[in-house]
């Protein structure tokens, strides 16, 4: 709430406003729900400008997902037994966690990502991305229970349809309002399919059960965009390609126009990469400095991600294949705001310094004095990724 802004944001902020402010029709895709959502809030009696109302839920939406993934980490390190399986010789250090170092661990990871200067920008002004990582989140969230229950209770006939919905239901019903957001939603698709046949093993009646819950998904996100083309058909104050027949409204949702800017070969590929390595790094001369999207938290981050690799391999692939997907598409889109496209990859970045986090705490487990200095160690790092990212990428009016 500090650091929302009072006025119009740079990029599309201003649009994307003043359509969730009308009830109008943004550009592709068009950004259903999220202009629906605001829209509703635009009308509750805050006693402050419109701007300032639809920049604060910006806010909102961030600070819950910074709940979701405290609540995703605390989820894995419940389940770590289930969930990786570790083996070796640090198969003691994350076994028989206590409450407070499963805690410990989370709120660092959850804050580590709340202060992260691309996510920290999503809550300050009206952007698409603020509620898409939102859903991004709850969906991760809801995809790991579903797994977790199939760990604890594997279906014993591989048949039950009804069984294997019943499971998945909500994954699939989130993923269908993440795509009515946005299409960044893509990311997750390969990940949960994966695991989802991981729990059902892949068979006739398993594919018709993942065919009939894509067939929700698609159903909700259809009755979204539909509803683009029939206030298209209101003369809303604003509609940005008039969707107001079938053939308009396709070219709009499936983003033609834009195209264009995807896969246009490696040279691209390099200059969106290198955009992407720039992010994340430090730069120390006196005019331009700079320490990246997380500060030093990040070789927590980055040390999470190894030592990811040492447990088992189902859940390790879950969050590979999101890296990957986010990192190739983001790459591939030649934009020059490229910079929110890799919100999923922050996210699971921040989620794994909880490997780190609780094995050093482990560690030092009976020594009182090193715990409490080791908290004060992981505080005062938040603490510099909070100034420097608010020095370095903020300018509040």
């Amino acid at each position: 709430m500090f650091t929302v802004s009072h006025s119009v944001g740079e990029n599309d902020s201003g649009e994307l406003a003043m359509c969730q402010a009308t009830l109008s029709i943004p550009h592709p895709t068009g950004y259903p729900l999220f202009v629906l959502i605001g829209f509703l809030f635009s009308k509750l009696p805050i006693p402050v400008s419109t701007i300032l109302k639809l920049n604060i839920l910006s806010a909102i939406w961030c600070a819950l997902t910074v709940i979701v993934v405290i609540r995703i980490c605390i989820i894995i390190l419940d389940n770590f037994d289930l969930l990786l399986n570790p083996k070796g010789r640090f198969s003691h250090l994350i076994s028989d966690l206590n409450f407070s170092i499963k805690i410990i661990a989370s709120i660092f990871a959850g804050l580590m990502f709340a202060y992260s200067a691309t996510f920290w920008l999503q809550s300050t002004r009206v952007e698409v991305y603020s509620l898409q990582i939102f859903m991004t989140s709850f969906i991760m969230f809801f995809t790991l229970k579903a797994y977790i229950s199939y760990e604890k209770k594997p279906i014993e006939s591989k048949d039950d349809i009804l069984l294997i919905i019943k499971r998945w239901w909500l994954v699939f019903v989130l993923i269908g309002f993440g795509f009515a957001n946005h299409m960044m939603t893509l990311y997750l698709i390969p990940a949960t399919v994966v695991l989802y046949f991981y729990c059902t093993v892949i068979s006739i009646k398993s594919i018709k059960s993942i065919l009939i819950l894509f067939f929700i998904t698609g159903l909700i996100s259809f009755i979204f965009y539909l509803g683009l083309m029939l206030r298209a058909n209101m003369s809303p104050q604003w509609s940005y390609g008039d969707p107001s027949d079938l053939k308009r409204l396709f070219e709009h949702v499936s983003a033609r126009e834009y195209s264009k800017f995807m896969f246009q070969g490696s040279e691209n590929l390099l200059n969106q990469g290198s955009k992407f390595l720039k992010m994340l790094s430090f730069n120390f001369s006196y005019k331009n400095f700079s320490m990246g999207e997380f500060s030093l938290t990040l070789f927590l981050g980055i040390a999470g991600l190894f030592l990811l690799f040492l447990f088992k391999k189902k859940v390790v692939i879950y969050f590979l294949l999101i890296l990957i997907f986010s990192i190739v598409l983001a790459i591939s889109y030649n934009i020059p705001d490229i910079n929110e496209y890799f919100l999923v990859l922050f996210m699971i970045l921040s989620i794994s310094t909880i490997i780190p986090v609780v094995i050093v705490q482990k560690l030092i487990s009976g020594k009182r004095k090193i715990k409490y200095g080791f908290v004060l160690v992981l505080f005062i790092l938040l603490l510099i990724q909070i100034k420097i990212n608010f020095n370095q990428s903020f300018n509040f009016k």
